[in-house]
């Protein structure tokens, strides 16, 4: 039984049962919805999920929890708790196949090998001046345009390039907006990141029991087959023909899903239009690492990622490790999977010499997608981005890492499923309305 009042008079259906379904349905529960969610798969957490091999658990890929962005305030709202430390950098850099200690007292990610003298003050003073900027005003230019604008070296800028793909897990510095990169990158230095405990699983595990709690009933394995509706939500149709009446629908799903969904030719120009951002990622767990102390590498002339999250989260027994090691792909890039899966390899055998040895479990995926459209300057930045309204189709809302003004990676899924959530809960914030139906037979209902 919910210990929340199921007081408004129709049904909401949530598509999608990862992060951002689950928080988009926790909202519209607890402020009185009846609330269905579906899954097409028969758990929830999508990419969220961390799989359990052997004695250890991997998410999928490297995921942190970055501290000062609203992910963090609203998993308080939703009362989901989890555990992790930040991480120290204590960075030590990939650079020309070799790699690179922090010398003579220069701070991490930042050599002398690499930088002059009269680069790094430049630099410095760049990162101090970052503060002072308004993202928003940076939407329409690329991370390569914004560089080139300054008057940083050539090895300046290579090293901020370096430190966008690790912020934002995107490769692609001549399209993506500049926006993006300092919103990252100032959470980054502000308050640094976290690694969860048990891994983000953790996440799912505690955010469906929030849903359940507020009454959410999950419906795991199904399949929606379309929002049915001439312009105004009616409800959805089940691949097995079923419809399901409802008075408004969130599709929490990746924009080509989403847009194969409903006849909307707004939403499916959009969902051709964007490009995900991806990475090839190897899972390791050693039963000792090499050198202990070597906890995080990120490559500066190459886009490479090495980090230890067991050091700071509890991802298996005491005394062994759990790291991921990455390739930032670029989003018109073709690559061989094994080519890939060597190269990750072969940096590990610069980063840890000797871990072969020491493998007691490997994964590797090819093609992780990171984010299912990062923001681009062509299209306005974070700003630009779709949703969570649809243009010409009334009651319908999108959620998810594409969706919104707010945000990138976690805090962008969590911020438009709460966006949705409140635009349902307040219509006059919007212009179209939601109409609740009161004893009508939908039009195209069985």
């Amino acid at each position: 039984m919910s210990a929340y009042n199921n007081s408004k008079p129709g049904a909401v259906i949530v598509v999608g049962g990862g992060l951002a379904g689950l928080a988009a349905a926790t909202y519209l529960a607890r402020a009185g919805w009846t609330t269905t969610l579906y899954e097409k798969a028969h758990t929830t957490g999508g990419r969220a999920l961390t799989n359990v091999i052997g004695d250890f658990r991997f998410n999928m890929g490297p995921h942190a929890l970055y501290c000062s962005g609203p992910a963090e305030q609203i998993l308080r709202e939703l009362g989901v708790s989890y555990s992790g430390k930040k991480p120290k950098i204590k960075a030590e850099v990939f650079y020309q196949g070799e790699v690179y200690t922090p010398q003579g007292g220069f701070t991490p990610l930042f050599n002398p090998r690499w930088l002059g003298l009269r680069d790094f003050p430049g630099l410095i003073k760049f990162l101090a001046r970052l503060f002072t900027v308004n993202p928003a005003k940076l939407a329409h230019l690329s991370v390569e345009e914004w560089l080139n604008q300054t008057k940083l070296s050539e090895a300046a800028r290579q090293t901020l390039y370096a430190l966008d793909r690790v912020a934002t897990y995107t490769n692609a510095p001549e399209l993506q907006s500049a926006d993006t990169f300092v919103i990252q990158l100032k959470h980054v230095l502000k308050t640094g990141v976290r690694y969860l405990d048990g891994g983000w699983q953790t996440l799912v595990n505690n955010l469906r029991q929030a849903a359940l709690d507020a009454g959410v009933k999950i419906v795991a394995g199904k399949r929606v087959a379309e929002v049915v509706g001439d312009g105004r939500v009616e409800g959805v149709r089940l691949v097995s023909g079923e419809f399901i009446p409802a008075v408004a629908v969130v599709l929490a799903a990746e924009p080509q899903e989403a847009a194969q969904l409903v006849d909307n030719t707004a939403l499916k120009t959009w969902a051709k239009a964007v490009q995900p951002a991806r990475a090839a990622c190897l899972d390791i767990a050693l039963k000792e690492l090499p050198y202990p102390d070597r906890t995080f590498v990120p490559g500066i002339d190459v886009p490479l990622y090495y980090s230890v999250h067991s050091a700071y989260a509890k991802l298996g027994p005491a005394g062994t490790t759990v790291l991921h090691v990455a390739k930032y792909l670029r989003p018109d890039e073709t690559t061989v999977a094994k080519d890939d899966e060597r190269e990750l390899e072969a940096f590990m055998d610069k980063v840890q010499p000797g871990w072969r040895d020491e493998v007691l479990e490997k994964r590797f995926l090819p093609h992780m997608t990171v984010i299912n459209a990062f923001p681009r300057a062509d299209q306005g930045g974070l700003a630009g981005r779709f949703g969570p309204t649809v243009p010409g189709f009334a009651n319908l809302y999108l959620a998810g890492d594409w969706v919104g003004p707010e945000g990138l990676l976690l805090d962008s899924v969590l911020s438009s499923a709460r966006r949705a959530a409140r635009l349902i809960n307040d219509p006059a914030t919007q212009p179209q309305e939601i109409e609740v139906q009161r004893g009508k037979q939908p039009v195209g209902s069985l």
